[in-house]
């Protein structure tokens, strides 16, 4: 914010990249300035919150529903990744899960957060499997070290 109100010419850049609609938007953010939060929904229709174990940089010991996950910086391989493919990507790392599992993903909000200073989007995905089977896949994969305690909520 102290960026936008003292440049002008940042400020204008940035009001024509939000004028140009969030397709456009979302293809010129700087990496690290987009943040999506997937709310995973079981089969049965309960939704998965993870606690943040006390070895991640981010967020320590506290409960998320679902899984967040940063859109990787400039020089790291796989770098080219749309929102999608964000969502995608934190699915497989956290979870474990793949798009064979889940169906369409629905983003339901998408919006500036001051605290975090930069974009935040939330997507929501149904899985086809049972909370058992999620947990048994999220156990076995690339980043269960994030997470030290998982729960299955009803809506």
């Amino acid at each position: 914010m102290t960026l936008f109100q003292r440049d002008e010419d940042s400020a204008k850049r940035l009001t024509d990249a939000l004028d140009a609609g969030s397709s456009y938007l979302l293809g010129v953010v700087p990496p690290t300035l987009l943040f999506v939060s997937v709310v995973v929904l079981s089969r049965t229709g309960k939704f998965l919150v993870l606690r943040r174990s006390s070895i991640v940089y981010t967020g320590q010991n506290k409960w998320t529903v679902g899984i967040n996950e940063t859109m990787k910086y400039d020089d790291e391989p796989g770098r080219q990744e749309d929102l999608f493919g964000l969502v995608r990507r934190g699915l497989r790392e956290e979870v474990g899960l793949d798009a064979s599992t889940y169906g369409d993903i629905a983003i339901t909000w998408l919006g500036w957060s001051n605290p975090a200073a930069g974009f935040v989007g939330v997507a929501l995905v149904r899985t086809s499997l049972s909370e058992a089977e999620v947990d048994q896949l999220r156990n076995a994969c690339h980043s269960v070290y994030e997470h030290d305690m998982t729960a299955w909520l009803c809506p």
